[in-house]
């Protein structure tokens, strides 16, 4: 897999990683006491992207705003996701011009 490739699958991954943080944040919003989780991005040396995921003492108070987190990070792997396509494509003209 080339660079573009991996970059874009850490890319698309951490989206993912988001997408499951607001999701839990919107099942567990109705349960009293709930906290919300988080995912926090973070550049890695040499290119792509590390993910940790945190509790946070902050309660649920608008669900609200992990739906449009959600919406936001469905973005961003679609992106990812073009991407990573694209190099696939580019990868496959260039194999068939070598045969």
């Amino acid at each position: 897999m080339t660079a573009i490739g991996r970059f874009s699958y850490a890319g698309m991954t951490a989206q993912m990683a988001r997408m499951d943080a607001a999701a839990q944040n919107v099942a567990a919003a109705p349960v009293k006491g709930a906290t919300r989780e988080e995912a926090q991005l973070s550049t890695q040396a040499g290119g792509g992207v590390q993910v940790k995921l945190s509790a946070s003492n902050a309660p649920i108070t608008t669900p609200g705003v992990d739906l449009v987190v959600s919406k936001d990070a469905q973005n961003g792997y679609m992106a990812n996701l073009a991407l990573f396509k694209g190099q696939v494509r580019a990868h496959d003209a260039l194999l068939k011009l070598k045969a």
